[in-house]
């Protein structure tokens, strides 16, 4: 069970942090939501083949039995944070009331995956809960900075 949970929670963290670095980024320099969504979605294809393939030729060295299920869970659970971090920027118009959205359910989000991957380690659940949280916050606000340095 934890193997399951941790490789959940490694696609959604990541598949939660990465799309929403781009969007926040994105949101400061293009007037599109559509254009953030879409390029949002092309990270997240791209980011969840890599991320596949990489936890595939990973687990063929430690668990070769598992090694397909660990690839696919960790490449669809990408997905799936990838979406739940751009959703808004396909049903808001505005790039800045979207980033707000987006900023409250990935924060959210990324809060429970944090949660989930140390309750599953046996660590202190808030503790990593509140790193993964932070994690994002800080990769969402240097991508918005640096997009607000450069436009």
């Amino acid at each position: 069970m934890n193997n399951n949970v941790r490789n959940v929670t490694i696609g959604l963290i990541d598949g939660l942090t990465i799309p929403f670095a781009l969007a926040a980024g994105l949101s400061n320099i293009v007037l599109s939501t559509h254009t953030i969504f879409i390029s949002c979605l092309a990270i997240i294809i791209a980011y969840s083949i890599t991320m596949t393939i990489g936890a595939y030729m990973s687990a063929q060295k430690h668990e070769p039995v598992n090694a397909l299920t660990s690839a696919f869970t960790i490449g669809v659970s990408y997905i799936a944070g990838g979406l739940i971090s751009v959703f808004p920027f396909f049903i808001i118009t505005a790039p800045g009331d979207a980033l707000k959205y987006s900023s409250v359910t990935t924060l959210t989000a990324l809060f429970l995956a944090g949660y989930l991957d140390s309750k599953s380690n046996n660590a202190n659940g808030w503790t990593g809960a509140i790193r993964v949280a932070v994690t994002g916050v800080v990769a969402g606000a240097a991508a918005y900075g640096v997009a607000y340095l450069f436009r």
